[in-house]
């Protein structure tokens, strides 16, 4: 039986609204689960506006205004200085929402008061359109009657700590690295108490210490996924399981030990900024004596080898790295397929290492490179047959290949998907079932690090991957994107995943996953790997076991002017 849509009410200070959150309409106007059935337009308090322009008169004054140009010349210092050129359309552009919202009714909603209460005649013309939901772009003010006006209440997005959004932009605290490594986004349901709202959705998502505007950018398109994704589970589960899910993610004690932060002063502003300047010129500095380089390092052992600082390295020449290793065992020989991404083009292509049992091996062979880059070459057999998956995210497919001449001999069989933008694709045969894992961007903007989707087929060759229900099934920066093959041991199955919280593949997680079938997900991280046993690391991002060998990659600083690396 068809379920009827979920009636869902908008209110905002305007019909010109950011473009993240016009987005969020966009999908929620385009969806199947719910439909806008009403506009509320906030009007600004009177009493506010009056109190506003009263500063503003003030500020007038002589000292006033001198103090204000200061610290417009230090807002203006600091995005000259440290913000980079912006790479993501703007989030914070504003965005004309009355031509998709012409044929939705419209309501005003105005306070009486400085206290925010508002007019009762409106609030019962709000409650009685029975909205199931209604949507806010800006919570602040919000409370009173207005938060029960529809059946599931007021919902907003939150982003990072609320003492951080009321720092004020360009978010200056978060640029000087106060804050935890991950930044958090919620989507919320409003409650009188405003510090005990009811979280609906977490995400995580990785901080850009050297530009505010990049990862804000980021963060805001990945969470204009937020209000479709879960209206739609709550159409789909029914109010009471979803509720009870909810309780269940809310159960345990959340404390919160950040400082308050407050907007920063001009001077607060300006020794920032020289921070800032310092770490440029610090990594400028570092980038013209050393080069960044990702290797490979093994450890041949029939048990689980966990201790790195005894495994051996493959250092590659200066002009390349090698990374993304992937193991196949094959006539007493080890294969190990690699990206090895050339300096010069600027691109990857697949290479294979060849190793003996004894850990003897031959330089890398270049096995298959395309007018795009290449890497992370998933590999597997099936039915007598060598296959290859490698990340073709910059063609926007998930492309397969098979060896017609293993392991050198690599054919073009079809595209599992297009049109998508999808990282490190990876598969597992579980009895009758395949498995797909990938990081995917579901908006453009959004980072391709925090969001892990899975997909399922009968046959593997298939253009027909069904999306799993709980899409994505992880979306945190810390433990979404795939590191390798999934793998079994002592009975229990393991999914390899990177941490890219403080950088791009900066550590490792084990993950047992605990249940994978169609309705549910669910994983527990059991081990961490961060690149701590050797001075000079910096990143680890890939872990495969295949028979008695065991690889992962790292990256490391390599000084320029040194000998050339050979193979160790």
């Amino acid at each position: 039986m068809k379920k009827n849509k979920l009636k869902i009410g908008l209110l905002i200070s305007s019909y010109r609204v950011q473009a993240w959150f016009a987005k969020c309409v966009e999908q929620l106007l385009d969806g199947e689960h719910a439909r806008v059935e009403l506009v509320i337009i906030r009007d600004e308090n009177p009493e506010a506006a009056d109190k506003t322009q009263l500063k503003a008169d003030v500020l007038k004054k002589s000292k006033k205004l001198c103090l204000a140009l200061f610290n417009k010349t230090a807002d203006i210092t600091y995005r000259a200085l440290m913000e980079k050129h912006p790479e993501i359309t703007d989030a914070g552009a504003l965005t004309d929402l009355r031509p998709a919202l012409a044929h939705v009714p419209v309501t005003s909603l105005s306070p009486q008061n400085s206290q925010g209460r508002f007019d009762d005649s409106q609030l019962r013309q709000i409650g009685n359109s029975g909205l199931d939901v209604i949507i806010c772009d800006n919570p602040g003010g919000l409370s009173g009657e207005i938060l029960t006006a529809a059946r599931h209440g007021v919902w907003s997005l939150q982003y990072g700590e609320n003492q951080l959004r009321r720092a004020g932009s360009p978010g200056y605290w978060q640029a000087l690295g106060d804050w935890s490594e991950a930044s958090e986004v919620m989507l919320v349901r409003l409650t009188p108490e405003n510090e005990n709202n009811q979280v609906l959705y977490r995400s995580y998502s990785a901080a850009d210490h050297m530009s505010f505007t990049h990862h804000k950018n980021s963060e805001y398109w990945k969470a204009s996924a937020f209000v479709a994704r879960v209206l739609n589970k709550l159409q789909d589960m029914g109010e009471e399981a979803f509720y009870r899910e909810i309780a269940t993610d809310n159960l345990h004690p959340d404390f919160n030990s950040n400082r308050t932060f407050t907007a920063p002063t001009a001077k607060e502003k300006f020794k920032i900024t020289g921070k800032k300047l310092q770490d440029k010129l610090n990594i400028f500095l570092k980038k013209s004596l050393y080069y960044q380089q990702w290797f490979l390092l093994y450890d041949l052992n029939p048990g689980l080898s966990n201790r790195f600082s005894r495994y051996k390295k493959i250092m590659p020449p200066k002009d390349r790295f090698w990374a993304d290793p992937h193991i196949i065992f094959n006539n007493d020989k080890y294969y190990i397929f690699i990206e090895e991404y050339m300096q010069a083009s600027k691109k990857g292509h697949i290479s294979v290492i060849e190793m003996d049992r004894q850990g003897r091996h031959k330089f890398p062979v270049k096995v298959l490179e395309k007018d795009h880059h290449l890497s992370y070459p998933y590999v597997f057999e099936a039915g007598g047959d060598y296959y290859m998956i490698p990340e073709t995210a910059s063609n926007r497919t998930i492309e397969l290949y098979k060896s017609s001449q293993f392991p050198f001999k690599w054919e073009w069989q079809m595209n599992l998907m297009e049109d998508v933008y999808a990282v490190d694709t990876t598969l597992y045969f579980d009895r009758d079932r395949w498995w797909l894992f990938a990081n995917m961007v579901e908006t453009q903007g959004a980072s391709s690090l925090d969001e892990l989707f899975i997909f399922y087929s009968d046959d593997f060759r298939s253009t027909k991957w069904q999306p799993h229900k709980q899409n994505p099934v992880i979306s945190d920066v810390r433990k979404a994107r795939p590191a390798g093959a999934i793998f079994e041991m002592n009975g229990n199955l393991y999914r390899p995943s990177q941490n890219c919280a403080h950088r791009y593949g900066y550590g490792f997680n084990i993950n047992h996953i605990t249940r994978l079938d169609p309705e549910e997900y669910r994983e527990v991280m059991v081990s961490q790997v961060k690149p701590n046993w050797q001075p000079d690391l910096q990143a680890t991002h890939t872990f495969n076991k295949t028979g008695e060998l065991q690889i992962i990659d790292a990256l490391a600083s390599k000084f320029k002017f040194g000998k050339n690396s050979d193979l160790s």
